[in-house]
């Protein structure tokens, strides 16, 4: 689990205006926390995450059991970006770097 509570991350919600960022220190770092759609996201900057994913620049931090959700910086889901892809595709769209799935 992540070193939050419920509590802690009601606040943080609460305190942080829409689009707005903080600094939090959490798991023994500090983190870019953005609050977009009233949902916190921290900016990852783990060398191991983005290398394995290069769409990765934000999860999720919704709970504190540390069920992330990445997401590019667009604050799509690797889902979202597949959807989209095949969406142009069936319009006729080639591959290229605003869908940025192939």
């Amino acid at each position: 689990p992540l070193q939050s509570t419920p509590s802690g991350l009601l606040a943080l919600r609460r305190e942080i205006p829409e689009g707005g960022s903080a600094v939090l220190f959490h798991n023994c770092h500090f983190s870019l926390v953005h609050k977009r759609r009233g949902r916190l996201y921290t900016l990852v900057t783990d060398e191991g995450i983005v290398g394995a994913e290069s769409f990765i620049v934000w999860s999720s931090l919704s709970d504190c059991w540390g069920d992330l959700v990445f997401l590019d910086a667009e604050f799509r889901t690797q889902a979202d970006r597949q959807t989209i892809a095949h969406k142009r595709r069936e319009e006729g769209c080639e591959p290229c770097e605003v869908c940025a799935v192939q």
